[in-house]
């Protein structure tokens, strides 16, 4: 996201809100990997842990 991590966190975030089931399941670890690279750039360790463990 390389320095748009606030923007591209609202995109997964909404992403995340529609359901990621709907997702090819080959893209499902990508989406939870890359929103919580970006979740713990922004310094929100606790919802990048809790995102991985979900994913």
């Amino acid at each position: 996201s390389e320095g748009l991590e606030a923007e591209a966190i609202e995109a997964y975030d909404r992403v995340l809100a529609l359901g990621f089931e709907h997702l090819p399941d080959a893209r499902r670890p990508e989406l939870f990997v890359q929103a919580g690279s970006t979740l713990r750039n922004l310094g929100r360790l606790d919802e990048a842990r809790a995102l991985l463990e979900r994913g």
